[in-house]
């Protein structure tokens, strides 16, 4: 990878003259979000005051009125863009431990990220993750059910990132990209007429990087199988009631933990 686009919002104590030793959170949000989100700036707002410098990914395409500039955009399991958000922190400040944090998504992302290689576990002190379902594979077997609304969560986070690809239309599917091959406009139009996250993921997303089928697209960028790779602490956090996280999912977290304890 080289040359990638990414964005990032850097946040400083508000006592400068304190830093929590020297530490610095790496923070990836949630699907299509950024730091301009309420959560995100509650969350960034409470570390400074801590004592923490913060660095917040915004995501390829999430920041409105920030145009692509090359036809790709975040998805569910790349790493590339926060590794290059990382590496950036570690090169400006070479002192500086890590505490990584994700949300949703996110949690998804920097998971897979610290299992992809013992090297990007280095100068990080731990992890947590807030509320991710660990395996999309397992978990677009619920998403479709009515329990706790989450079939109507999925529409309105599928209508949300329609809203957001279409935003970038030409810079995704114009043509004088690489993309447009892939998208002939019979598959364009299925996007208009997707009403879930499986569908999008299948018609657009897993083809930003070359995938044959939503199935292999879910088993590669899914963080569960990076989990047993990370050996920095790593605080894995979920809420039994969940609307979007089904209880059944909350096994891969339990299986871990339980390794764990019994080493």
């Amino acid at each position: 990878m080289t040359n990638k686009l990414f964005i990032t919002y850097i946040a400083y104590p508000f006592l400068l003259f304190f830093y929590a030793d020297n530490v610095t959170m790496v923070i990836c949000p949630g699907i299509a979000n950024h730091s301009e989100k309420q959560y995100i700036r509650t969350f960034v707002d409470y570390a400074q005051k801590s004592g923490y410098r913060c660095a917040v990914l915004n995501h390829l395409g999430a920041l409105p009125n920030i145009e692509l500039t090359s036809p790709r955009m975040f998805t569910y399991g790349c790493t590339w863009e926060f590794s290059a958000m990382v590496n950036f922190i570690k090169k400006t400040f070479p002192q500086s431990k890590l505490i990584v944090v994700g949300f949703s998504l996110g949690g998804n992302i920097v998971c897979k990220y610290l299992g992809e290689t013992a090297a990007n576990q280095e100068r990080v002190i731990c992890a947590v993750s807030v509320c991710q379902g660990y395996s999309a594979s397992r978990a677009q077997e619920t998403f479709m059910q009515w329990d706790q609304c989450r079939r109507f969560y999925n529409f309105l986070m599928a209508d949300n990132m329609k809203k957001i690809i279409l935003s970038h239309r030409q810079a995704l599917f114009g043509d004088n990209n690489k993309n447009n091959q892939a998208f002939e406009d019979s598959v364009l139009s299925r996007l208009y007429t997707a009403t879930s996250l499986m569908q999008i993921d299948d018609v657009v997303m897993r083809k930003f990087h070359g995938y044959q089928s939503l199935k292999e697209y879910y088993e590669a960028e899914s963080c569960v199988r990076y989990l047993a790779n990370i050996h920095v602490p790593l605080m894995l956090v979920n809420a039994v009631d969940d609307p979007l996280v089904h209880e059944s999912l909350l096994s891969i977290p339990k299986s871990l933990a339980g390794s764990y304890t019994s080493v």
